[in-house]
């Protein structure tokens, strides 16, 4: 107010403000205690629209046109005493609702602080399982008997998911929403399972409102897909009533006047359902290739003979498969085996159709060699075509008797054999699908017309087109945009010279350049610009104002006016940030196993070289924040790898004095890793994954710093396979021993290398010397061990170390620029300079050890409710009976806002013990 001090003054700034975010449109919405929404209720495996009941708030439960749309963010309401709360949930790569719930289980990565606001109870701290499809999961108090959830978390008491006893479940096993909390509850309890919320699930972007009455232009009906009563009751005429409307597998549901243009009809045209509104229109959701005919080439499928699979995926489940065992028609098999193929183990090269209505997807590549009765009835084997076209069909090719130009015609028109002009019927050949080449080189009768002898035969000797000129994929940076259309912004090629360089690598042909063959895409190019629909040659064919341009004559005739395509440069990705190694070693190390201090230390480490040269090693990229971590393993000179994306990003110090955290690597690349086999189902993966069953493949590795654990029960209560870093007591464990796709093992193996890398950063030892203006807190010296403190910080290079996860530096006498923590330390010059542990980022550095300096004042006439009692070093970096003062104080401000800890106050014993509150500490007592 008076001026102060100079470098007091506090600038004031402009922040530009956030784009928008996309709008939310709702797919879901219903009551807790709504009947509809149960696990396995159709509404959450097709597309058919649903409106319910109101309630007395006017809240209508429903199924929007949102359910189908792709997404990059799910986001999940619920509103309970009138109080809303929500948590996100990132989708990569997007995709739909119905393609989500279609699918298997699937980990999510919400906030766990906004997961437990939702519904307004109480949670546990421990567990936090988060998902989509979670399928098996023991469920107990304020979850009970909700072991399936469609979305949801599961917590507990114990540091493990062997028993929660609370939760947020959507679509359980018996109940639409389960929530609640029944023991050790932080926040208030409940006596039992409650469902006392209104639920509603959003997605990102798009536009919302009801599955539309009638279909858009342009759209495909398929007659094979029309029910009625029910969505697996199959109506032959394709005509219901509003309340016994449905499609099957999924497909989109609307209504069809007779005569509405646009709409292709598969499998037979109906009509005569105007006194309902139109006939049914089933179409193919994007999530489904559409169907063909029946004929057995348009289906897409063959029966075959003399061939077998060794194992299948019996999919009798219709709230897993989309189709129900002893009902499924072969056509609804087929595309279910296309709609999983890829998933659970599905290898939809061939499918399996038996007699009495089941259906079975292949687990592999089919080559036994002979028929078997592997698919457990009597049916036959398909094998889906490859070369099979589904486009309509073009007019009979009929030989013309002549062609439609001369040796001085051009496309449209010519002269020859003393006829009139001649011409090729745009109109008729184009719309029927005919090329231009086709066309001219009269390959179609009907094509072709003599003026005064329309429909006529010609001439005679129509020569065979030349084979056209194949084109290669472009690379990235160029592309060829739409007909008529602009590049995008930023995207126009500029010069003459980077014009013929774009349509070279994309296969075409510069007619400046020398002669072409009429069959050849080939382009012509003017500096000054690359717009489109211009002329090809100045003031000739489609004049266009002049602009210069670059671009594809895509008839090789000069096309129709706006047919041009134009050729654009998309400007280079930036490069991604170089990959840094945090952790290398071999599988067999003892020196990884879940409880070793080198995972929740930043102490430097170097062990063993191989006989291969690679030598085991922690880095300074440890420490480093990252947004991806990189998981590799190789075995026999073969590496794989999967990306671990981390958001908000930081270092693997602090993910893992952390808690559970689950993951969302590509479940393809988790399977590809050290090249044995996996079951198909489970696929639990995450950082610090605790108490988790497991045998053969990763026999008694049930905790895990880093893995994927499978199962060939349809849960995660037996995995016999999996990809371990850091078990319980192998540094990794791989392999498959039970109902394998892919390579099986004898046991558990750890025949990997293993290196754990981050984005971004540099890579190195610890430095020996401390940057400029640091601070090294001498409290935090030890030697021989992590855990024994070194009074005088004075050490050798093999057991020199910093406590609680400090970083390791020397500092000699003198260095400028280097504040010291409780007591200046000198004398060690000899070994290279005095131990110096500088507070990583993921710790607030402590100040000098007065009581206010430290950061924390002793109370009284106060007291907790709960504590999380901190004696596993392996979870807290502290060991229960040898913590000090300084070290208890650390190890709560890092475990802060995690597993319940509260981290306001702590609690010191005497013995040696630290503990963390659950709770705020108001009980106004000791």
């Amino acid at each position: 107010g008076y001026g102060g001090a100079c470098g007091s003054h506090r600038p004031l700034c402009a922040r530009p403000p956030s784009p928008p975010s996309p709008p939310s449109q709702v797919a879901l919405e219903f009551a807790g205690m709504s009947p509809n929404f149960h696990y396995s209720n159709a509404l959450w495996t097709n597309s058919n629209p649903h409106t319910g009941a109101t309630d007395s708030q006017g809240r209508t439960e429903r199924k929007t046109a949102a359910f189908g749309q792709p997404t990059s963010v799910v986001i999940l309401e619920m509103t309970r005493n009138s109080v809303t709360h929500s948590v996100s949930l990132p989708i990569s790569p997007a995709q739909s609702l119905l393609s989500i719930f279609m699918g298997g289980s699937m980990s999510t990565n919400g906030s766990l602080s906004d997961w437990r606001q939702l519904s307004g109870y109480g949670y546990q701290p421990h567990c936090n399982r988060q998902g989509f499809n979670i399928v098996g999961q023991t469920a107990y108090g304020g979850v009970n008997g909700q072991n399936n959830a469609r979305i949801g978390i599961y917590f507990n008491e114990q540091i493990d998911c062997s028993s929660p006893d609370s939760g947020r479940v959507v679509g359980g096993s018996s109940l639409s929403a389960a929530v609640g909390c029944t023991s050790s509850c932080t926040g208030s309890s409940s006596s039992s399972t409650q469902s006392d919320v209104w639920v509603r699930v959003l997605v990102a972007g798009g536009s919302s409102g009801s599955i539309s009455p009638s279909p858009p232009s342009s759209t495909v009906c398929d007659t094979s897909q029309c029910a009625e009563y029910s969505p697996t009751s199959q109506d032959d005429d394709c005509c219901a009533l509003d309340s016994d409307i449905y499609c099957m597998n999924g497909y989109t549901l609307s209504r069809v006047m007779p005569g509405t243009p646009g709409v292709t009809w598969l499998n037979g045209q109906m009509s005569g359902c105007e006194g309902y509104g139109g006939n049914t229109c089933c179409s193919p959701p994007e999530s489904l290739a559409p169907p063909a005919s029946p004929s057995s080439c348009a289906r897409g499928y063959t029966a075959v003979s003399g061939e077998g699979c060794s194992n299948y995926i019996h999919m009798d489940d219709a709230s897993t498969y989309g189709v129900q065992g002893g009902s499924t028609t072969l056509e609804e098999c087929a595309a279910a085996v296309q709609a999983l193929n890829g998933q659970d183990g599905c290898v939809g090269e061939y499918f399996f159709f038996e007699t009495d209505g089941y259906c079975n997807c292949p687990t592999d590549a089919c080559t036994t060699g002979s028929e078997n009765s592997n698919a457990g009835g009597s049916g036959q084997l398909y094998r889906f075509n490859s070369d099979c076209d589904s486009s309509p069909s073009a007019p009979p090719s009929l030989t013309c008797t002549c062609d439609c130009y001369g040796s001085n015609t051009d496309m449209f028109n010519g002269t020859h054999e003393g006829q009139p002009d001649d011409s090729c019927r745009e109109d008729y050949c184009f719309a029927n699908g005919i090329s231009a080449e086709d066309c001219i080189y009269g390959q179609y009768d009907s094509c072709c017309y003599s003026e005064g002898y329309a429909g006529a035969p010609c001439c005679e000797d129509a020569p065979s087109p030349p084979s056209p000129l194949p084109l290669t994929p472009p690379p990235s940076n160029y592309y060829e945009g739409d007909a008529g259309s602009d590049c995008d912004v930023g995207d126009v090629i500029v010069s003459e010279s980077e014009c013929r360089s774009a349509a070279s690598s994309v296969g075409g042909y510069d007619v400046d350049a020398g002669s072409t063959t009429n069959s050849q895409r080939y382009f012509k190019s003017y500096s000054g610009g690359c717009q489109t629909g211009c002329s090809m040659e100045r003031d000739s064919d489609c004049e266009c104002n002049g602009c210069g341009t670059c671009f594809y004559w895509n008839a090789g005739y000069g096309g129709a006016c706006g047919s041009h395509r134009p050729l654009c440069a998309r400007p280079p990705s930036p490069p991604s940030p170089p990959s840094q190694v945090a952790l290398e070693f071999a599988g067999m190390s003892p020196n990884f196993h879940y409880s070793n201090a080198l995972w929740t230390n930043s102490n430097p480490h170097t062990g063993a070289t191989d006989s291969q040269g690679r030598t085991e090693r922690k880095t300074a990229a440890f420490g480093q924040p990252t947004s991806v971590v990189i998981l590799e393993m190789t075995r026999n000179s073969v590496t794989h790898s999967v990306s671990l994306p981390i958001s908000p990003a930081q270092s693997l110090l602090s993910i893992f004095m952390g808690g559970s955290m689950s993951t969302n690597g590509s479940l393809s690349d988790w399977r590809q890793l050290s090249g044995y086999g996996y079951q198909p189902h489970c696929n639990r993966q995450g950082f610090n994954i605790v108490g988790q069953t497991a045998y053969g493949g990763v026999n008694g590795q049930n905790n895990a710093r880093i893995g994927i654990y499978f199962n060939e029960q349809i849960d995660c209560s037996s995995p016999d396979s999996g990809r371990v870093v850091g078990g319980s007591s192998l540094s990794a464990a791989v392999g498959c021993t039970s109902s394998c796709t892919g390579s099986s093992s004898s046991s558990t193996q750890s025949d990997v290398w293993v290196r754990v890398l981050v984005a971004g950063g540099s890579s190195g030892s610890i430095s020996p010397s401390p940057p400029s203006s640091t601070v090294c807190d001498t409290s935090q010296c030890a030697e021989y061990s992590p855990t024994s403190q070194d009074d005088d910080c004075c050490a050798l290079d093999s057991d020199i170390y910093c406590m609680n996860g400090y970083t390791l530096s020397r500092v000699m006498p003198g260095t400028p620029g280097v504040t010291w923590l409780n007591g200046q330390m000198s004398g060690c010059e000899g070994y290279g300079g005095n131990t110096c542990c500088s507070p990583p980022e993921s710790l607030a550095p402590p100040a000098s050890p007065s009581s206010c300096a430290r950061g924390y004042t002793a109370v009284s006439g106060e007291g907790c409710s709960n504590y999380i009692h901190m004696d596993d070093a392996s979870t807290y970096g502290v060991q229960g009976g040898s913590t000090t003062l300084e070290e208890c104080a650390a190890a709560v401000q890092a475990l802060n806002g995690q597993d319940g800890c509260v981290g306001e106050y702590f609690f010191f014993e005497t013995d040696g013990y630290c503990n963390c509150p659950t709770d705020a500490c108001t009980t106004g007592s000791e």
